[in-house]
């Protein structure tokens, strides 16, 4: 598996908890140590019996009984669905910009270089693309070669 596939492997993961985390509310915040959440849930077919509206739009994502802490409930509602699919548009922007053909040129010793990082001295993979695997090191597929 190479650094691409490996990163578009990672964030498809990602993006498919955060559709089925955002099932109830897509947008999350948190207070007193509890997190909760509004906005429009990501399923279009909410069909449970008690719609989103009936608390205000609000529904209970994390309940406090003595935990999390506060900063921990602002943790998770830091990582709401909405967030992190925003990240996974990013993360596939900054490997469209990096990516065979637009991403890369041959130098006059064939090697490849990354074109958008304007360098021809800057070898693939570049920092940029290294950097953005390296978020998924703990990951047992991540091979050491690609850490900038």
């Amino acid at each position: 598996m190479g650094i691409v596939e490996f990163l578009e492997a990672r964030i498809a993961e990602d993006e498919a908890v955060a559709q089925d985390a955002g099932a109830r509310a897509m947008e999350w915040r948190s207070s007193n140590g509890s997190v909760a959440g509004g906005g429009k849930p990501y399923v279009d077919d909410w069909s449970e019996d008690e719609p989103l509206t009936q608390y205000g739009g609000e529904v209970t994502i994390v309940y406090d009984e003595g935990w999390p802490e506060d900063v921990e409930a602002e943790h998770i509602a830091r990582q709401d669905p909405d967030r992190i699919l925003r990240e996974v548009a990013a993360k596939r922007k900054i490997i469209n910009d990096h990516r065979v053909g637009s991403w890369y040129v041959y130098t006059d010793d064939d090697t490849r270089a990354c074109e958008t990082c304007g360098d021809s001295t800057v070898r693939w993979p570049c920092a940029t693309i290294g950097a953005l695997a390296a978020i998924f090191s703990d990951h047992p597929d991540f091979n050491e070669e690609w850490r900038p």
